[in-house]
């Protein structure tokens, strides 16, 4: 097992794909970039000579983050894409070797079972690491222009209310809310990298593989907006794609997050071993 998790990480890193998640990623957090500073520095040309009633929550670094910020449309943009993101690296690298043939010489020398549980920890590891990346990136850019100011209750700048996720944190230790929120977004890259595998056990197509995870929250998103406000309306978020950002409109508890995590994670573990060890030629 530990040979064949070292395997699989050396092809990992090795992945052309995961150079180009990478980048296209950064193309994303240089954009958000360039509007939160164009937007700090709009506020302080216009505030020079004047006192804001609340201070500097408006351009607070506690709100400016990508997993916080529900201004910029380079953070919305950001978590429409960070399923195809998390997956691109590995998802279909199990497609590629099933293809090529090279999947049974591994198997060969270290079992179909070792095999299947080193490619699905380096997959789920491969989406943690990029989304990861990427969201420290765009904390250390914005450290740069705003600053890690409070946000008071009633400005009614911040969507963290009491009951959302990491309130207590938001409002008493911003670093660690900032890590936690990292953390959070960085667990959702890995479920869906992982989807992205066990969906290899359905389709046969790589393209397909790598955007089934967004295709998949997409449909979920849509489904629970379309009878909004009667039949699937309740105190918490109920769309996927609103669920991996910190602060959505709907206060959402930490341990709410984890069961949806949990939830999609679960039935893509159980689908790709179950699957996967029945079939003949993986």
């Amino acid at each position: 097992m530990k040979n064949a998790i070292k395997h699989e990480m050396k092809k990992m890193l090795a992945y052309r794909n995961y150079r180009i998640a990478l980048v296209l990623g950064m193309i994303i957090i240089a954009a958000h970039f360039i509007s939160v500073a164009y937007y700090v520095n709009t506020f302080f040309s216009i505030m020079a000579d004047a006192q804001h009633p609340m201070g500097l929550d408006s351009i607070s670094l506690l709100v400016l983050f990508i997993p916080a910020d529900g201004w910029f449309m380079t953070a919305t943009l950001f978590y429409l894409v960070l399923p195809v993101l998390a997956a691109l690296p590995f998802g279909a690298s199990l497609h590629k070797e099933r293809k090529s043939g090279y999947q049974m010489q591994v198997i060969s020398h270290c079992g179909k079972k070792q095999y299947l549980t080193a490619k699905l920890l380096l997959c789920a590891m491969s989406g943690f690491m990029l989304i990861f990346t990427l969201l420290m990136l765009d904390v250390m850019l914005c450290a740069v222009v705003c600053p890690l100011a409070p946000v008071h209750v009633l400005s009614l700048i911040s969507a963290v209310m009491q009951g959302s996720f990491a309130s207590g944190l938001f409002y008493n230790h911003p670093v660690l809310y900032i890590a936690v929120c990292i953390l959070m977004s960085s667990v959702w890259g890995a479920v869906c990298a992982v989807i992205a595998l066990a969906s290899e056990m359905y389709l046969s197509n790589s393209f397909l593989i790598t955007v089934f995870p967004c295709l998949l929250m997409l449909a979920i998103t849509t489904i629970m907006e379309l009878p909004r406000g009667t039949l699937f309306k309740g105190a918490y978020e109920l769309r996927p794609l609103l669920l991996m950002r910190a602060a959505p409109n709907n206060p959402n508890p930490a341990w709410y997050i984890l069961l949806w995590q949990c939830g999609f994670a679960l039935t893509a573990i159980i689908v790709y071993y179950r699957k996967g060890m029945k079939r003949e030629n993986l």
